[in-house]
């Protein structure tokens, strides 16, 4: 069962409680910066995903401004698109949220879950490779963005390239994050990028919990 209560214009969801089994190599994790999730979504899933990303208007290569506008940015070469919730794309939704059962156990933040996410899309080139530079999270727009949960929709074996880097002390499962279909979750606060994609397309789903900017302990 969640617990909610009212804040600003949204609603703060804690305690959330995921359908899926705890997976074993987080069961004793007690501290780290980062968590790879494995098989969040099946490769089926993930092509649905795909489809319904490239169904959306794709905007190229365009960042946020400070003043929540879109703009070009430098530091990605990459194109995207925005998906809303609605029928279609519920049990994408309720998938994500149920993830954050795990962020909020492993960084104790106060969580409200987002109605849309990124679906971004990195195409490879030997002489014009698409990537995403350094950068964080946590300063687009001023919505308050606490937890970062990417999902590689891609198989590996479709890219070369493109691999998430965060710089952090620990990274439970990093090992597997460049697996179709896993999630990888860490504080908006840790700066990461998506290295150059050279040949191939990479597909991903960025989705950013927000919350309150006093602390946003639970």
């Amino acid at each position: 069962m969640s617990m909610t209560m009212s804040v600003g214009s949204g609603t703060l969801v804690t305690g959330y409680q995921a359908e899926q089994a705890e997976p074993e190599h987080l069961k004793h994790t007690k501290v780290c910066d980062a968590f790879t999730i494995p098989n969040s979504f099946t490769p089926d899933e993930c092509e649905r995903i795909i489809e319904i990303g490239l169904a959306n208007e794709v905007l190229s290569g365009l960042g946020m401004s400070d003043d929540g506008k879109f703009k070009k940015d430098a530091g990605r070469k990459c194109s995207l698109s925005w998906v809303g919730r609605y029928d279609q794309t519920d049990w994408i939704f309720q998938r994500l949220e149920n993830l954050l059962a795990y962020a909020a156990r492993v960084y104790g933040f106060a969580l409200c879950p987002s109605n849309r996410f990124q679906f971004t899309i990195y195409k490879g080139s030997p002489l014009k490779p698409q990537f995403y530079g350094w950068h964080f999270d946590n300063a687009a727009g001023g919505d308050r963005r606490k937890i970062a949960i990417s999902v590689n929709l891609s198989s590996p074996k479709a890219y070369v390239g493109g691999r998430l880097k965060i710089r952090c002390h620990k990274w439970n499962g990093w090992d597997r994050a460049t697996e179709q279909g896993s999630a990888t979750m860490f504080p908006c606060y840790l700066k990461h990028m998506a290295s150059p994609v050279w040949w191939g397309t990479r597909y991903s789903l960025v989705f950013w919990p927000t919350g309150p900017n006093n602390g946003g302990l639970v």
